[in-house]
Parts: structure tokens; C-alpha cells; sequence
């Protein structure tokens, strides 16, 4: 799993963009509460990416869907989750909302959030651009699409293939 903010860092905070501070989820049981995350501390500065390793069930995909309030009903977090200011733990779930998409995302290495291999690595870009900014006309998303695809070294990405369509596709997976 890896994390991005691509917001600027306000003024006087050091250049953090994301700042995460003893931050606890924990999951209501018929047994009691079971503790998936305990105090965990990171800075994410402008530009940065992190990325989560560890075994199976250790709590990576838990802590990224807390710090972005993506927890299920009757989960419970505690601590300080501050993004350009404002504490994500305390913020209303609109605002929250709001801001997921075009200022901070999390992407899952989960078996059934993998990228589609029948579509094209731009189109899941377009897909994503059109959910988050709605007011994009079609030319707007697919040229930001291309950009960001551009952006991170892949050659060609108007035409670059699914994965079911080339063995060297770019797709999920592989």
C-alpha cells in the first residue's frame, strides 16, 4: 500500500504535509475491543510517497483507512491524523469526502482493488478523475490523465496496452 498527499505544506509546519501522531484504531468485538493499530507515529512531507510493508494482517490497509476515515462502522481511532492543518480524525465526513481524490489518496495492493486488466492504465486515471472532479470536461480528464502518466516515466500512455492485450501490458499484477 502506498500513500500520497499532493497538497502544498501550509506555512510553518516544516514542510509536513501529513502528520500522524499516536493514532489507535481498534474494532469492536462481542469479545471486546481488538487493537489493529497502536500508536503510530509518520510525517509525510510535499512530495513524498510512503510505502507499507509487513506481513498479512498486521494492520497497513487498517492504519491508511484510518488516517483517511475509510474504517468500517464500529471501528474507533484515536490520536491525530493532521493534514494541511486540520486534524482528518475530527473533520465532518462531507469534507473528508471532499478532499480524497485530488489532495490525498491510499492505494490498496489488495487482490480486489488491483487495477482491471481489460482497460487501459489511463482509463482507470480517467475513471478516477471523473468520480473526484466531476466538473472536468472529457478533453480536461483525459489530458490530466496522460500528464500523470507521463509524469511518472511510462512512455506512450494514450496507447499503452491492457494487460490482457500484451504480455508486457501495463496493467495490474504483472
Amino acid at each position: 500500500m502506498s500513500m500520497a498527499a499532493t497538497a502544498p505544506a501550509p506555512a510553518g509546519s516544516g514542510g509536513d504535509v501529513l502528520s500522524v501522531r499516536d493514532l489507535r484504531v481498534w474494532y469492536g468485538t462481542e469479545r471486546g475491543a481488538v487493537r489493529a493499530v497502536d500508536g503510530v507515529d509518520f510525517e509525510l512531507r510535499a512530495g513524498e510517497t510512503l510505502g507499507l510493508v509487513g506481513e498479512s494482517g498486521c494492520g497497513k490497509s487498517t492504519l491508511g483507512r484510518g488516517v483517511l476515515g475509510l474504517l468500517p462502522p464500529g471501528a474507533e481511532t484515536d490520536g491525530e491524523v493532521l493534514f494541511r492543518g486540520d486534524n482528518l480524525l475530527t473533520l465532518p465526513q462531507k469534507d473528508l469526502r471532499r478532499r480524497r481524490g485530488p489532495e490525498i489518496g491510499l492505494i490498496f495492493q489488495e487482490p480486489m482493488t488491483r487495477l482491471n486488466p481489460l482497460m487501459r492504465i489511463s482509463q482507470h486515471f480517467e475513471e478516477t478523475l471523473r468520480v473526484h472532479e466531476p466538473e472536468l470536461s472529457d478533453a480536461e480528464v483525459r489530458q490530466r490523465a496522460l500528464d500523470a502518466l507521463r509524469g511518472m516515466g511510462i512512455p506512450r500512455p494514450a496507447t499503452a496496452p491492457t494487460r490482457t492485450s500484451s504480455p508486457a501490458g501495463c496493467g495490474s499484477g504483472s
